[in-house]
């Protein structure tokens, strides 16, 4: 009777154990759509402004370097008097935004063209009007990504992951817990220690 008993208790905890079990990974589950959609949810406006801006910093700081070096090359050389001599320009949007190889300077001269490439220099241009394009990048992202004004912000974005992933992390635990004390039960059953012959 009292085996009985004691081999239904041991019946309902591994029951019990298992329900838990299933439940903790359920919520797991949940949990992982959950960060899921966090993660790939619409960025707010600003984060969207802020991409932006950092481009336009990168190419305002690319600009300076560049014109430094055009400079440098161009005005304080040996032949510094002769770069500003009388009647000699240089078109500040046109400045080559990279040193041409030998070979490419070739072949331009043998196409017929100018040893640069008379393009428009993009990063000089945005260097130039970069106060002017950080004043319109909010208006004009609103306008084109309507959407990004019901967004999330990167703040929240973290802090929600953040929250999701100590949860996902404490669930973990607790299921390897679960894992651990079935398996050890489940030994127990099959291999009952020894005792000894009756």
């Amino acid at each position: 009777m009292a085996i009985s008993k004691a081999l239904a208790e041991f019946t309902g905890a591994i029951d019990a154990a298992y329900a838990e079990l299933n439940e903790v990974v359920s919520k797991i589950s949940d949990l992982e759509q959950q960060r899921a959609r966090i993660a790939q949810a619409t960025p707010h406006t600003d984060d969207i402004v802020a991409v932006f801006q950092r481009g336009l910093q990168a190419a305002s700081s690319n600009a300076e370097r560049h014109l430094k070096s055009y400079c440098d090359a161009t005005f304080g050389g040996n032949d510094a008097a002769a770069a500003v001599s009388h009647g000699r320009s240089s078109n500040l949007l046109q400045l080559p935004g990279y040193t041409l190889s030998t070979q490419e300077r070739q072949d331009r001269m043998m196409q017929g063209k100018g040893a640069e490439p008379l393009e428009t220099n993009v990063e000089i241009l945005t260097y130039l009007l970069r106060d002017q394009i950080a004043a319109e990048l909010p208006s004009l992202v609103a306008k084109v990504f309507p959407q990004g004004s019901g967004g999330m912000t990167s703040a929240d974005r973290n802090a929600a992951l953040a929250e999701v992933d100590a949860e996902l992390s404490r669930l973990a635990a607790k299921r390897e817990e679960l894992y651990a004390e079935l398996h050890a039960a489940s030994q127990a059953v099959r291999h009952p220690s020894d005792r000894g012959s009756v």
